[in-house]
C-alpha cells in the first residue's frame, strides 16, 4: 500500500511539472507590445512590453505570437518566420506609414503567418509620384498568409499585393481607398490558392484582381463578399487566373466582374448565387476570357449589363 501510495504522490507530482513546464513554454512563445508604456530595450514580457512590433519580432521564437496589449500606432514591420501578430481585443493595434509597405512577410518555405485584428493605414495619397508605390501588406516568401479582422486602408500600390506561390487566406476584412488593386493575386512559378470570405473591397482602383501566366497555376474562392465604388473591376480575372465568386454583390464600380483573356492566356470565371447592379458595366469579357453562370445571378441595373459567355450546372 506504501508503495501504491508513494507511486501515485510521484505521478501528480510528474503531472504538475508537466503543467507548469506547458504554460512557462506557452509564455515564452508569447511576446507583448503596450503602445502605452513599452519599451523596445525591454524583454517583450507581459510586465516588460515593447513598444513596436518590430522589436517584438527580433526576439519572438518562430511560432510565437506577438501581442498588443492596449491601443496605439506600433510601426510597420518584417516577419521573417511563423508568426501570429494579434491586435488588443476592444481595442486599436494600427501600423501608420507614410512610405513603403506596412507589413512584409519574408518567411521561410513552411513558415505560416497570421495577422488579426490590426487597422493598417497608408498616407492616402494618389497619383505619381507623391509616395513610393508599395502595398499595405506585401508578400514576398512563405508557405501561407492568414489576414482575419484587419482594414486596410490608403495605400499608393495596393492594399495587399501576394504574387507568388503558396496558401492566402482572408476573412471578416476591409480594404478601401487603395490605388491599384485592394487585393492583388499573381502566380508565375508554383501553385497559389486563396481563399477570401466575408470581405469588403470599397473605393480602390480595382477591388481584387487576379493573374497567372501558366494554366492551373491560381485558383481562388470569393465567398460573401462586396466589392463597392471601385473606379475600374469590382471583381477581375486576366491570363490563365480561375476565378470563383459564390454569394457576392459587385456595385458602382465601372466594371462589376471581368474575365480579361488575351495574348498570354484565358481567364475563367465562374458566378453563383451573386448581385451584379448599379456598375457602368455589369459584365465585362475580353477576347478569349470565359465567364459562366450557375444561371442563379442577378445582373440588372448597370447601364450596359453585358452577358456570361456561358453556364456551369451545380453537381
Amino acid at each position: 500500500m506504501f508503495k501504491l501510495r508513494l507511486t501515485l504522490n510521484f505521478a501528480g507530482v510528474f503531472a504538475v511539472c508537466l503543467a507548469f513546464a506547458a504554460v512557462a513554454q506557452a509564455q515564452a512563445a508569447q511576446k507583448f507590445v503596450s503602445a502605452r508604456n513599452g519599451n523596445d530595450s525591454g524583454s517583450c514580457t507581459i510586465n516588460l512590453p515593447c513598444r513596436t512590433f518590430a522589436a517584438a519580432m527580433l526576439q519572438v521564437p518562430p511560432r510565437g505570437e506577438i501581442i498588443a496589449l492596449d491601443s496605439g500606432d506600433y510601426g510597420a514591420v518584417t516577419v521573417t518566420r511563423a508568426v501570429t501578430i494579434v491586435g488588443p481585443v476592444g481595442g486599436y493595434a494600427e501600423i501608420r506609414v507614410g512610405g513603403g509597405s506596412a507589413v512584409t512577410i519574408e518567411a521561410g518555405s513552411p513558415d505560416i503567418v497570421v495577422l488579426r485584428g490590426l487597422t493598417i493605414n497608408g498616407s492616402g495619397l494618389r497619383g505619381p509620384l507623391l509616395i513610393p508605390e508599395a502595398p499595405g501588406i506585401l508578400f514576398r516568401t512563405g508557405e501561407a498568409l492568414h489576414i482575419e479582422n484587419c482594414v486596410i486602408n490608403g495605400f499608393f500600390g495596393g492594399g495587399i499585393s501576394f504574387d507568388t506561390a503558396g496558401q492566402l487566406f482572408i476573412k471578416d476584412t476591409t480594404v478601401r481607398n487603395c490605388t491599384r488593386a485592394g487585393i492583388s493575386i499573381g502566380a508565375s512559378a508554383g501553385a497559389t490558392t486563396v481563399s477570401i470570405d466575408r470581405c469588403r473591397l470599397e473605393k480602390n482602383e480595382r477591388g481584387i484582381a487576379a493573374s497567372s501566366v501558366t494554366f492551373g497555376n491560381l485558383r481562388m474562392t470569393i465567398r460573401d463578399s462586396v466589392a463597392a465604388g471601385n473606379a475600374e473591376d469590382g471583381f477581375s480575372a486576366s491570363s490563365f487566373a480561375e476565378m470563383n465568386l459564390e454569394n457576392c454583390a459587385a456595385t458602382g464600380n465601372r466594371f462589376g466582374v471581368s474575365s480579361i483573356g488575351g495574348i498570354v492566356g484565358s481567364p475563367t470565371v465562374r458566378v453563383s448565387n451573386s448581385t451584379i447592379t448599379g456598375n457602368n458595366f455589369g459584365l465585362r469579357v475580353i477576347q478569349s476570357g470565359s465567364l459562366l453562370s450557375r444561371v442563379n445571378n442577378t445582373v440588372e441595373g448597370n447601364t450596359d449589363n453585358g452577358s456570361f459567355t456561358g453556364t456551369f450546372a451545380a453537381k
